[in-house]
């Protein structure tokens, strides 16, 4: 048996795949090509699509309907606090929600839980798209969130 050196055949390896990707994406075009989507398909598509971001518009803009304030609690009790209320928010059918951290003017060195909640919410399956809070609401010392 000859030994053939690690670099030919990766070398061989990699031109097995690009022919096996070209292939996929010919029978791809040839499947497109004998099932065209229609009018229907493609209009339906469109309208999902309006909806969608009609939809996102309207939660943005759309006031909070429940309000949480984690004001001087330290990071582990904030976190589970703030699971419990988007857990009874979605069972709820609350769709927007408040989340007060404060800005962390108090806390020694930088703030702590406007980053705490930022990455709980960034982890957790319920809370969708989310923002920095109007003035009135808190500004920077609160985030809005909408609730998947």
């Amino acid at each position: 048996m000859k030994n053939k050196d690690f670099g030919e055949i990766l070398r061989q390896w990699e031109l097995e795949k690009k022919k096996q990707k070209k292939n996929i994406h010919r029978d791809l075009e040839e499947w497109l090509d004998r099932h065209p989507p229609d009018e229907k398909d493609k209009t339906a598509y469109e309208d999902d699509r309006k909806k969608l971001i009609s939809e996102r518009i309207r939660l943005r803009n759309m006031e909070p309907q429940r309000t949480i304030d984690l004001h001087g609690m330290k990071a582990c009790r904030a976190e589970e606090r703030l699971a419990a209320f988007l857990l009874q928010c979605k069972r709820d059918g609350v769709r927007k929600v408040l989340i007060i951290h404060g800005k962390g003017h108090h806390s020694r060195g930088e703030p702590v839980l406007s980053k705490t909640v930022r990455r709980f919410l960034e982890k957790n399956p319920l809370a969708g798209e989310m923002g920095y809070a109007d003035r009135e609401h808190g500004g920077k010392g609160a985030l809005w969130v909408i609730i998947r």
